[in-house]
This record gives C-alpha cells, structure tokens and sequence, in this order.
C-alpha cells in the first residue's frame, strides 16, 4: 500500500516493513522530508531504503548532516538497510552509518533487496514493530 507518493520516491508497507524507494537523486530537503514523514507516522522501526535507481553521490558533509538529523528523529530501536546499485554508492552509504553508529538505529547495505528484506525480519524480532 503506497502512504506517500512525490516526485522522486514512494514510500509504503510491506509485511510490516517501511521501503523507502527513490526514483531520482536526492537532496537535502528532499531526504530531510522523508524522513520526517516517517517519524511523524512512526514508520521507521523497520526500513529498507531503495537507492539502486539513483546515482547516490553525496558529499561527506550532506552525509553526517542527514544521519545527525535522522538520529535526531529516530528515538526508538530501529533498523534500517540501504540497498546500492552500485560499489561506489556502497562505499557512501558505509560512511553514512559510521555517523548512524551512536544511535538507536542498526543499519546495514546491500546490494539486492533479497538480502535485505532477509535482514531486516531476521531483526524484526528485537522490536516491536
């Protein structure tokens, strides 16, 4: 079931997951808005992130800038996989979660959704979701 849809991403449940799929680059505002849509519907226990459309290409600043505003948003337990399309988008959102590591969230990237989704019920069980 689609919640959000917007220029640029889609967000909506799946058994009771929360995919986040982006169909164009993110910006700061853009990213800061999703993520305060999440929060507000408490819709962050459990998050898959879909980047392997997109060309992730952030800077290192914009990336410890939206993991302190997501920490800051994110006050329960929670996890979140990133899923890459590619090894340089891999190497970026591995710089983002050493700034995530601090917080509440456990978080981890992958090159399929397969993996994924396998991941995040296999932790779903540490938390109310």
């Amino acid at each position: 079931m689609v919640i959000e849809m917007s220029r640029g991403y889609a967000i909506y449940s799946l058994s009771g997951i929360t995919i986040i799929r982006l169909t164009k680059e993110p910006g700061m505002k853009m990213l800061k808005a999703i993520i305060d849509e999440l929060a507000e519907r408490e819709l962050y226990r459990a998050r898959l992130w879909d980047l392997s459309k997109i060309k992730f290409n952030m800077s290192y600043t914009d990336l410890q800038a939206i993991a302190d505003y997501g920490k800051k948003k994110f006050l329960k337990p929670n996890f979140l996989a990133m899923v890459v399309g590619s090894d340089f988008a891999f190497g970026e959102i591995r710089q983002f979660m050493a700034h995530r590591e601090e917080g509440v969230a456990a978080a981890n990237v992958f090159h399929t959704e397969e993996e994924a989704l396998r991941w995040l019920h296999s932790k779903r069980k540490e938390i109310e979701v």
